[in-house]
């Protein structure tokens, strides 16, 4: 039968289907942009984890946790061999430090998510303020969670109307060449995922001229461009060494890198 009347206008039921159809498409849309402002707004878990740690931990625990990760790190670039290292299983934290023939070249380190955000908490400003930098100010409580075997950096923004906190998911690999490839997994704004070029867009538009370049850097390496993961060395024979990253775990709560002691690259 033809679906219009006589003088080919739609049946009533047909308006009224089309009607109803209208009306769920507005009504899914709306219940769309809600969930999703809902998302944006409200934080993630670890966010809240993270603020019960900082208001339950003492700040004579802080500056202890975060003097435990500086130290690592700071007998790793310099340890000279002169007494072997420590696990953090024998209750030191010293790097363990491996090899053949008594030639101390690996160094392994490792810290908890809370020693890390500890150092954060404590320790960034003084570091920042040492290399001559500082955090923009619309940015604060800088923080470090794990998910899966992903590292989420999180920090809260605040500037223009904007007061959110917001997450970058990323995930690392080592390269068959021994380099290092960092790997954007997501982007959000509270619970909210966002897209990278809206995210980048308001950056280029809120930050000044000089981070511009700083900012298209960090696009290009977060999108997987290979590096050479070295860092220096400041022991004996400094200025032929450095440390190479060979391997890297990240599980639960705790991060552990293996490092080793190579000849320097010419520039």
């Amino acid at each position: 039968m033809n679906a219009v009347t006589g003088h080919g206008q739609p049946k009533p039921a047909l308006r009224r289907r089309g009607q109803l159809l209208l009306v769920l498409s507005v009504l899914a849309l709306f219940v769309a942009v809600s969930s999703g402002l809902w998302l944006y707004h409200v934080p993630p878990a670890y966010v809240q984890q993270h603020e019960n740690f900082l208001r339950e931990t003492s700040p004579e625990d802080l500056a202890g946790m975060a003097s435990t990760l500086e130290s690592q790190i700071t007998r790793l670039q310099s340890y000279q061999g002169s007494s072997p290292g420590q696990s953090r299983e024998d209750g030191g934290d010293d790097p363990t430090p491996t090899g053949s023939g008594g030639d101390l070249e690996t160094r392994t380190i490792r810290w908890s998510i809370d020693e890390a955000n500890a150092w954060l908490a404590t320790k960034l400003p003084k570091w920042l303020a040492n290399q001559r930098l500082e955090l923009p100010v619309e940015l604060s409580q800088p923080m470090l969670d794990i998910e899966g075997s992903d590292l989420v950096v999180a920090f809260r923004w605040r500037a223009r109307g904007i007061d959110n906190t917001f997450s970058l998911v990323v995930g690392f690999e080592m390269t068959d060449e021994g380099q290092l490839r960092v790997q954007r997994r997501a982007l959000r704004g509270g619970r909210l995922r966002l897209p990278s070029g809206m995210v980048t867009a308001r950056l280029r538009s809120v930050l000044s001229e000089e981070a511009h370049e700083t900012l298209e850097h960090l696009a290009v390496l977060l999108e997987g461009k290979p590096v050479e993961p070295v860092i220096p060395y400041l022991g004996h024979a400094s200025g032929n060494q450095e440390l190479r990253l060979v391997k890297h775990r990240i599980e639960e709560d705790w991060i552990e890198l293996t490092f080793v002691l190579v000849p320097r690259r010419e520039d």
